[in-house]
């Protein structure tokens, strides 16, 4: 068995080049995406969707970016 990784990123415009705003639409929009992928189960997966990590990234001064990881368990099928 393994984990399988996935991740969403969340890109927001720097408009102004501040923070304000933007940090708060970053917020609403991770919680958001963390509660409708964690928990939820592929069709044929062997378990969740489950919360790994998330950070902010730097992708250049054009946008505030925020990674969100989850793992997905998988069993590695040999077939021959």
């Amino acid at each position: 068995s393994f984990d399988d990784v996935v991740a969403v990123v969340i890109l927001v415009p720097d408009p102004n080049k501040g923070l304000g705003r933007q940090s708060a639409t970053i917020d609403d929009l991770r919680g958001a995406v963390i509660e409708a992928v964690a928990g939820w189960m592929p069709d044929g997966a062997m378990g969740a969707c489950q919360l790994l990590r998330g950070a902010m990234i730097n992708l250049g001064g054009a946008a505030l970016a925020y990674q969100i990881e989850f793992t997905i368990p998988d069993q590695l099928r040999i077939t021959s």
